[in-house]
């Protein structure tokens, strides 16, 4: 036995130093309550307080953040949004996670399917299934194993890309592309399966001859299914019992009768839901399936990655399957699409709504589409990468305010509002901000028409923002204009972006893209941003103080709309839309290297904002890009082209204030109008704002 002062027990040379050892024979025996007030001073018991935790040096990813959970442990994520490399420089000591890292990864989406409307009888389509979702967070549900990590190496980092459109009957839509963590060779590489793509059904379907019917795609989720007597259209999911549970099978709509409604694609945690016959009624087509939520970016109360649940206003929701589309050309039935599965998943079409993409950076499916709707199926959304570890409280950034999503950059923090908030001053003392907003951009004209204007930009590189609540600045981001979906009707107008007092900035709204013929009234002329350009047969909209004006139309084609940094592009011979205006790059302060915010802009520079969109062109393979000439750049959209090959028009990228592109020829109504989506308008960018201190 050994002995120090009144300390009794066995020596520490023959005790063991865990308190799980044999017999609880602990080395060292028992301290009075001085002698253990010591060595618990000197962190040299097995139960002190460890001083010792510190968390890996890393770098990668397109945004980092560090934040405090809820148990009080201190973390850092790297997020990607886009394909990169996850470099290890050193591990770190005393964490769970010191020498293996927590991951989330989700694969792409499927799109949804496109179908004919009738007559005589008209079919839904099958919402596209999201991308799978794997996740090592512990207490998650979806729970695995952490990937284990060594210091010196990298690790690539691909980010799948949600499923592309096909605009044709008889034709499924695609499946989403896997996303990866690890090397490629590895064995341990963490793999999440694409989305499987929505089914689509020829309208003579049973008569038509095989094969009429396209089965959903199998993946993550499997795609919904389309109207057919067959039980197994849906696609298949990656679900119990299979090793690694990504997700679960679309909805399969196998009812006979005339009338039919697609099913959902499915979710992250649930089997998308069947399509209901539109005879008899219930008429509803399937919703997609719930995706799961992940909180391993940040508090999920601001950290805006993922979709946003607006039931409890929280985001890091991934992994929502899309809705199928309802059953065309029979309003006396009414009926509804399926709406898409929490997640990012999109909404199905039906008669008097448009169907929508899956959510971008979610995985979410695609929405079921009608092929000569003016909105067909849409893609799927794109994947994400999250890797996260634990850091000591001395190793965290702190912000001095909150609101939006918050990210550290050299000496600055940034905090990014891509939808509506709130920013307030959490110290005692005044904040000098650098603010760089854009409102929305304008929506593109229908049928060689002009591209939609680019929002207007309001850079303030001194506003103060004072402690407490009365200070708290309100932030409303604009929304983009919608894309012209008919004849004679403009492109619509963006909203403005609004910083109320002390800043009060208001960033000006982008016009809409005229039409032709040129609708009265329209909406092309900003006067604050810039306007939209104009139509073959119309003049183009004016700008304001803080964009330029759009191009006028002529050579039977649209001109491009006005960019924050340049006006329009004229028109070209032959039968050639005008590109859009060139926007500007955002102040050196906000150029985070790899950061989400911002599009590309010439010479491969990154963080552009305000791009024109391109104007519509009438025959030959023109594709005007936004932004200027080589482009797509600053978030313009492309202008479509209504003439063979059909090549679609394109929207202005959202949180950039890009106008969306001009439609191409199609004014009258033929045949051929099941190739609405290269002849309608594309949607405005929606604005955004950003706000710099010093750390």
């Amino acid at each position: 036995m050994g002995y120090l002062g009144r300390r009794i027990g066995l020596s520490q040379d023959s005790g063991d130093s865990n308190p799980s050892g044999a017999n609880g024979a602990v080395g060292g025996g028992i301290l009075d309550l001085f002698a253990h007030g010591y060595f618990e001073r000197q962190g040299d018991l097995y139960n002190a307080p460890s001083s010792s935790l510190s968390g890996m040096n890393a770098s990668g990813g397109t945004a980092i953040n560090e934040y405090q959970d809820p148990s009080g442990k201190y973390y850092r994520a790297h997020i990607f949004t886009g394909s990169g490399t996850f470099t290890v420089t050193e591990t770190g000591n005393s964490s769970p996670t010191a020498q293996s890292v927590e991951y989330l990864v989700v694969g792409g989406g499927g799109s949804g399917g496109t179908n004919k409307q009738g007559p005589p009888h008209g079919y839904g389509a099958g919402g596209g299934g999201a991308g799978g979702v794997r996740v090592a967070l512990a207490s998650h549900p979806l729970d695995g194993t952490n990937f284990t990590v060594a210091p010196g190496t990298s690790y690539p980092v691909v980010i799948g890309a949600g499923g592309e459109v096909f605009y044709l009957r008889e034709q499924p839509g695609r499946s989403g592309s896997d996303s990866s963590f690890g090397p490629p060779s590895s064995p341990e590489r963490i793999i999440a399966t694409g989305g499987g793509y929505g089914a689509s059904n020829d309208n003579n379907y049973p008569a038509a001859p095989a094969p009429a019917v396209y089965a959903g795609g199998d993946g993550g989720s499997g795609g919904g299914g389309c109207p057919t007597t067959s039980p197994t259209i849906s696609g298949v999911g990656n679900t119990p019992p299979a090793p690694v549970v990504q997700g679960y099978p679309g909805g399969v709509t196998s009812n006979p009768g005339p009338n039919y409604f697609g099913g959902g694609g499915g979710g992250a945690s649930e089997a998308g839901i069947p399509g209901n016959p539109g005879n008899p009624a219930p008429t509803t087509a399937g919703q997609g399936g719930d995706g799961v939520q992940v909180l391993i970016g940040g508090p999920p109360s601001y950290q805006q990655i993922g979709a946003l649940d607006p039931g409890p206003g929280e985001y890091q929701w991934f992994g929502g399957g899309g809705g199928g589309s309802q059953s065309p050309n029979f309003p006396e039935i009414g009926g509804t699409a399926g709406h898409g599965g929490k997640g990012g998943g999109g909404t199905g079409r039906q008669e008097s709504q448009d169907s929508t993409r899956g959510q971008v950076n979610t995985g979410g499916g695609g929405g079921g589409g009608i092929e000569s709707a003016p909105q067909p199926a849409r893609r799927g959304g794109s994947g994400i990468v999250v890797i996260r570890y634990q850091i000591a409280q001395s190793e965290i950034s702190t912000a001095k305010a909150t609101g939006g999503s918050i990210y550290f950059y050299g000496s600055k923090t940034i905090h990014v509002f891509t939808a509506s908030g709130e920013l307030q001053n959490t110290t005692g003392s005044n904040i000098d901000c650098e603010v760089y907003a854009i409102g929305g951009g304008g929506g593109g004209g229908y049928s060689n028409a002009g591209g939609g204007g680019s929002g207007g930009v309001f850079p303030s590189p001194s506003k103060t923002l004072g402690p407490g609540a009365p200070n708290k600045i309100t932030i409303t981001i604009g929304a983009g204009g919608g894309g012209a979906e008919n004849v004679g009707t403009g492109g619509l107008a963006g909203a403005n972006t609004v910083l109320s007092a002390p800043f009060s900035m208001t960033a000006g709204f982008g016009g809409g893209g005229r039409s032709e013929p040129s609708p009265s009234p329209d909406h092309a002329a900003a006067p604050v941003g810039s306007g939209g350009g104009g139509s073959r047969y119309g003049s183009q909209g004016s700008g304001g103080p803080q964009g330029n004006n759009g191009a006028p139309g002529g050579n039977d084609s649209g001109g491009g709309g006005g960019g924050i940094g340049g006006a329009g592009g004229n028109t070209s011979s032959p039968n050639t839309g005008g590109h859009g205006g060139t926007g500007l790059q955002a102040p050196p302060t906000f150029r985070q290297p790899g950061a989400t915010w911002g599009q590309p802009g010439p010479g491969d520079s990154s963080h552009w904002f305000g791009g024109g969109g391109g104007g519509g062109s009438r025959g030959g393979t023109a594709n005007p890009s936004g932004g200027g000439p080589g482009g797509p750049y600053a978030g313009g959209g492309k202008g479509g082209n209504g003439s063979p090959p059909f090549v679609p028009t394109t929207s202005g990228v959202a949180n950039t204030g890009g106008g969306g592109g001009g439609g191409g020829e199609g004014y009258a109504t033929t045949p051929t109008s099941n190739f609405a989506p290269s002849r309608q308008g594309g949607r405005g960018g929606s604005g955004i704002v950003l706000v710099a201190y010093d750390t």
